[in-house]
């Protein structure tokens, strides 16, 4: 279990999949595929898609140094 302090940035599967232009449902997939998850001890989501990831985990399972990095993908699918 990774330890992260308070001031590090998360992220929803919604807002993951909008940044690679791919739906949530993709990003719960990457899940499956090694991308780490949490789910908060005080979510109040209301989504389909309840669990959060960490700026350092996103950027690990994309091979991205940095988040502007991140957002130059693009989802291409299979």
């Amino acid at each position: 279990m990774n330890e992260h302090n308070d001031k590090q940035s998360f992220y929803t599967a919604e807002e993951i999949g909008r940044s690679l232009g791919t739906t949530p449902e993709q990003v719960k997939r990457f899940t499956q595929q090694g991308l780490t998850t949490f789910i908060p001890a005080n979510s109040r989501t209301y989504s389909k898609y309840g669990f959060r990831v960490w700026e350092a985990d996103l950027l690990a399972f994309f091979n991205c140094k940095t988040f502007d990095d991140f957002r130059k993908l693009k989802y291409r699918g299979c």
